[in-house]
């Protein structure tokens, strides 16, 4: 199965790439194939809400988010990792969660009625990781939800929301082992979820 960790944050040094690395490194040594990609490094705009898709479901707006909408239909698995900036998520994951409204599948006679192209074709595994530089998870605030809950409704089952605190400095992550084993239950639980699907 493929997997594909997405980074929303433009500090390529920060903590938030290196738990994208980190998630990454230990996925690709079960000998899993993992893409990672950093958001900052496309020139996407967010969704103007011109209805465009709604009759294929492909985004109409040409620019970098194109070259990743090949990269998302072939993952079975979507990591989001963020930031959290004034209690919630980074502009560039809001950005790229808001482009993925190409995916959802309206009632063509009830708007409140609606589905998604995943839901259709068979759910998918998604996971998100917040990254917050404050000691309480409360100044988490809408991150980790921001992430979670569009991608439920985008047909992903999201079967790990992790939170990352105290996380400021550039290698506050290497000085922290109980961080380093969080992510590698993410991983764990990826890869049992990746299990059970292929056993079904």
């Amino acid at each position: 199965m493929k997997i594909l960790i997405v980074v929303g944050s433009k500090r390529k040094n920060g903590n938030s790439h290196t738990v994208g690395k980190k998630l990454r490194d230990y996925l690709s040594s079960f000998k899993q194939e993992v893409d990672l990609i950093t958001i900052d490094d496309y020139n996407i705009d967010g969704c103007t809400g011109c209805e465009g898709c709604s009759s294929t479901n492909k985004c109409v707006i040409s620019d970098g988010m194109q070259k990743l909408y090949p990269k998302i239909d072939k993952a079975d698995v979507l990591v989001l990792i963020s930031p959290t900036y004034y209690y919630n998520l980074s502009s560039d994951m809001k950005k790229f969660i808001e482009r993925l409204y190409c995916y959802q599948v309206f009632d063509s006679k009830n708007r409140h009625i609606w589905t998604s192209v995943n839901d259709l074709n068979g759910r998918k595994i998604g996971a998100t990781i917040s990254i917050c530089e404050q000691e309480s998870e409360n100044d988490i605030g809408f991150t980790t939800e921001g992430m979670a809950l569009p991608l439920r409704d985008l047909g992903y089952d999201v079967i790990c929301k992790q939170s990352y605190l105290n996380m400021f400095e550039k290698n506050a992550l290497h000085n922290d082992s109980h961080a380093q084993l969080k992510i590698e239950k993410c991983g764990e639980m990826i890869l049992n979820s990746i299990r059970a699907k292929k056993a079904l």
